[in-house]
């Protein structure tokens, strides 16, 4: 696992000690810019995923989550929403929704109008671009395709990026993120989905949130498995 600084939190701390109690390798990078060449060097000898999982593969879980959503909507748990409001991480979420509500209608699933899908940046730009969750939706779309799906031509109106939430950066809590924590019965966090829940302010009509922090609360990890960890990580969790 290749980790780089970001500020210290609560769900920081709580991912970087599952990942040390996980016991996988951990490379600690000295800052986000060095993530290129880490994975160049990795790459030599093993397979490197990119951040967050960015691949049209990495999408697939989002995708088929829409089809999943299709199915509560004709249950009649949820209203066919005119939105679904999203944090923008490392993109793969949001294209993976983008492209699978329409790879949904596409195959008689979606029976409702297309939502558009309001991406909340909290990854500056150009990780977020537009131009890059576009173009990984397509990505997702052509493999599904090559695979015997039906091809799809994607409806690019259909993808707002919402960049008045980034605040300082990522992992940055803003005063409005802050203050949307509490705003909803699930649970939040500052560096993703709090940051996308002050969007909803924004939106209208039947809106679906689409928040991507779990609701499992990451026990620490064992003191056998801090001992051994980088140094320099769990000094920092220690903080």
């Amino acid at each position: 696992m290749i980790v780089f600084p970001q500020p210290a939190s609560k769900w920081a701390a709580e991912n970087a000690g599952a990942l040390i109690a996980s016991g996988c390798e951990i490379v600690r990078l000295r800052s986000v810019v060095e993530v290129p060449v880490a994975g160049w060097l990795k790459s030599r000898r093993e397979l490197v995923m990119p951040p967050g999982g960015a691949t049209p593969i990495g999408t697939v879980g989002a995708m088929t989550a829409a089809f999943e959503l299709a199915e509560q909507i004709e249950a009649g748990l949820a209203p066919p929403p005119a939105q679904i409001v999203v944090a923008i991480g490392s993109t793969c979420t949001t294209a993976g929704l983008l492209a699978g509500t329409q790879l949904a209608r596409a195959a008689g699933v979606w029976r409702w109008p297309l939502p558009v899908i309001h991406g909340v940046r909290v990854t500056p730009w150009p990780v977020t671009s537009r131009m890059l969750v576009l173009a990984l939706a397509r990505r997702s779309l052509e493999r599904i395709a090559k695979l015997g799906g039906p091809r799809v031509d994607l409806d690019a109106s259909r993808l707002v990026v919402d960049a008045r939430e980034l605040g300082r950066g990522y992992g940055r809590i803003t005063e409005r993120a802050r203050a949307a924590l509490g705003s909803l019965p699930v649970r939040l966090d500052g560096v993703y989905s709090g940051k996308a829940a002050v969007a909803l302010q924004r939106v209208k009509g039947p809106t679906i949130f689409w928040a991507t922090k779990s609701e499992v609360v990451l026990p620490p990890p064992p003191l056998a498995a801090l001992a051994t960890a980088n140094r320099a990580l769990a000094k920092w969790l220690q903080r």
